[in-house]
């Protein structure tokens, strides 16, 4: 069994040192190869110190770069890296840590964390040997707690190896000089650059051929156009992502840049694994139901997928399929949702799903009365709301001004390389096809143009 961690922070500010003194590496990071003279550290985990690693700690622009899996699975940590997102893993006991390489954030158990001194993960390649990932030392002490301590001394970095630390200084020091083993000669090739090779994009999970069964009392919003297969997003950095707007765009198209990308999903996609989801999207908006306030109509996934959305740090929001036809009905949804929801942490607003073949014959004003209804209980609450219609309803039924309310976000379903509602809208879901990691079959895809979360 794997103990959760205890940690306290022993090493603060810069380190600053001239330790080992090492031949020179030639090492290539970020498409350039240099030629690197500075210190290099012996490094103690656990208290032993680990010997032959394929990249020693070194220095970076003045501050410790260690290598992150060294550390953590002698630690007894699962470590992960993904290629496709640039992104490394790590999960130990009721710890998961996720950042990306060139990032200056972190996520631990879901919260966004800064790594200090704007000094960022880094992949560096020793010529000629393995290609590691390095993180600032510092990050470990302070964001993620770890007792680590530097001792200029013996020129180590110590983590979690007090004992180790005490040892050392407890041994006599030698009346001689301490005979220094050789650094082994570089091969041949050594000052040749070598270019990193970054694993590809990974391919597309092939689109099941069975039809995608219909969402939680969802109606297909495939009429509207033919949806194609998309293959699996890739999760960006927030350097390389626009800045959002919260009072929505128009045009939107697939070749338009986007905020963030997630899914929707309901029980039809079953038992979804979320942990290995979580590197693909940004986001989840999860079915709770429909209709009136009976757990009969509860989502059956909708508990559980909330509770994995916040164990991985997916953010999230929900919807409810509405099948009201006068505002009491409506306020008896809005209860099934504020049951639903009571201790859920929601990133993304209340949606409301207006489209049953049983609202078909209402008026325009009806329906605004019907959506003032539910909108106003939800955010009387304290959470956010918003409306979601394929573009027809948009377009010919939910023109009340009441949809005009700029505290509501418009989310429009058109399977389509183009979304051709001219209204404005934060959120598009462009296809029903979606292939996704640890969701069985198709699944809905959606782009989020608002500000990021």
């Amino acid at each position: 069994m794997k103990k959760n961690f205890v940690f306290t922070a022993a090493l603060a500010g810069v380190i600053a040192v001239s330790s080992l003194s090492a031949n020179a590496l030639t090492l290539e990071y970020d498409g350039k190869t240099v030629e690197y003279t500075g210190s290099i550290f012996r490094l103690f985990v656990n208290n032993e110190e680990l010997h032959d690693l394929p990249l020693e700690p070194i220095i970076f622009n003045d501050r410790a770069l260690v290598p992150l899996r060294e550390i953590f699975e002698a630690l007894g940590a699962e470590v992960n890296y993904n290629g496709t997102t640039q992104s490394v893993e790590v999960e130990y006991g009721e710890t998961y840590i996720r950042m990306y390489i060139n990032d200056n954030a972190a996520y631990v158990n879901g919260r966004r964390t800064a790594i200090p001194d704007g000094v960022v993960p880094k992949l560096i390649t020793r010529v000629g040997g393995e290609t590691k990932t390095m993180v600032p030392v510092r990050f470990i002490s302070e964001s993620i707690g770890l007792e680590v301590e530097f001792d200029s001394e013996s020129g180590g970095i110590f983590v979690e190896s007090g004992e180790a630390l005490e040892k050392i200084h407890a041994t006599p020091e030698p009346t001689e000089e301490p005979t220094v083993e050789p650094t082994e000669e570089p091969a041949s090739d050594q000052n040749t650059s070598v270019n990193i090779q970054l694993p590809e994009k990974l391919p597309s999970d092939p689109v099941s051929s069975s039809e995608k069964p219909e969402a939680t009392k969802k109606p297909d919003a495939t009429a509207e156009s033919t949806p194609t297969p998309t293959p699996m997003p890739t999760k960006r950095p927030l350097s390389m992502r626009p800045e959002g707007n919260d009072n929505g765009i128009t045009g939107a198209n697939s070749e338009m840049d986007f905020v963030m990308q997630g899914v929707d999903v309901s029980h039809w996609q079953n038992i979804i694994d979320w942990k290995k989801a979580e590197p693909y999207i940004d986001f989840a908006i999860l079915s709770m139901g429909y209709g009136q306030d009976m757990e009969s109509q509860d989502d059956a996934q909708f508990k559980r997928n909330a509770a994995e959305c916040e164990k991985y740090g997916i953010p999230y929001g929900v919807y409810i399929y509405s099948y009201a036809t006068n505002v009491e009905k409506a306020k008896g949804e809005a209860d099934h949702v504020l049951r639903m929801i009571e201790g859920c942490k929601l990133d993304f607003p209340v949606y409301y799903d207006l489209e049953d073949a049983s609202q078909n014959n209402l008026t325009p004003e009806e329906l605004g009365d019907i959506a003032e209804a539910f909108c106003e209980k939800i955010q009387a609450a304290g959470y956010e709301v918003g409306i979601y219609a394929n573009t027809t309803w948009w377009t010919n039924k939910l023109t009340d001004e009441a949809f005009n309310n700029p505290t509501w976000y418009k989310w429009v379903a058109q399977y389509n390389s183009k979304c051709t509602y001219t209204g404005k809208y934060t959120m598009w879901q462009n296809t029903s096809s979606g292939t996704v990691s640890g969701i069985d079959g198709p699944v809905d895809m959606n782009y989020w143009y608002g500000t990021f979360r």
